[in-house]
């Protein structure tokens, strides 16, 4: 049988428990609560996170058709400059294709102009690498049958270019 001792003992015990029980029901409770703020907190950041991610996959899908968009721009910018440039280079070629035209007239006329007075001789052999010196010679000389004296007064200012005064 019990004792009232042992009643008490059992009691005091009893009590002992409940209030550690009550004890560890609070501290319980106090880590539930904390959990169940945990919790809400990482819903609440996952929220964000998939609210950055859709806003982040919004932003990239823009950028990727801004990009498009700028390509297509480029390219109609290259090949408007590419024809501006052919362009150019066109009127550029014709300038000087009619530059030169008139360059090559001007050095026609020019050689014309220097010709006019030089004297053409028909009939005397030509050699390469002949000396102009001895065929002017020889033809006063030999053929023409020019005192060599005479001969050689008429051929240093032939030779010079120098005006003969007779």
């Amino acid at each position: 049988m019990a004792t009232v001792e042992s009643i008490c003992e059992l009691k005091q015990l009893i009590i002992g428990i409940d209030g550690k029980v009550g004890i560890l029901s609070n501290k319980l409770d106090n880590i539930e609560d904390r959990f169940t703020r945990i919790v809400t907190e990482i819903k609440s950041e996952v929220d964000e996170v998939k609210t950055d991610v859709k806003n982040t996959k919004l932003e990239v899908q823009k950028l990727r058709e801004d990009h498009l968009e700028l390509e297509k721009g480029v390219g109609h910018i290259e090949l408007e400059i590419n024809r501006v440039a052919d362009k150019k280079l066109n009127i550029f070629r014709t300038s000087l294709e009619k530059k030169i035209s008139i360059l090559h007239e001007q050095q026609v006329l020019l050689e014309k102009h220097e010709r006019k007075y030089n004297a053409l001789v028909y009939g005397v052999p030509e050699s390469d690498n002949e000396d102009i010196h001895a065929v002017l010679n020889t033809f006063f000389i030999q053929d023409l049958k020019i005192d060599k004296e005479k001969a050689e007064s008429f051929l240093l200012p032939m030779l010079t270019g120098q005006e003969i005064i007779t």
